[in-house]
């Protein structure tokens, strides 16, 4: 299974519950989307990448 190498830096895991990390973590960090990842997609092309972004491009400020 592919594993996002920005996993061990990516800041944003530190304020979840746990059920709601390892559904993220499952799929994008751990799962074959991480290549598909706002986060990781914005920090390749050198873009901010703001603590609230969600893998899915969504907001933690919803």
């Amino acid at each position: 299974m592919a594993e996002c190498p920005f996993l061990k830096i990516c800041p944003i895991w530190a304020d979840f519950a746990e059920v709601e990390k390892m559904h993220w973590l499952g799929d994008y960090c751990r799962g074959d989307k991480f290549e598909v990842c706002e986060r990781r997609k914005r920090g390749l092309q050198g873009l901010p990448v703001t603590n609230d972004l969600l893998p899915d491009g969504s907001s933690t400020k919803a």
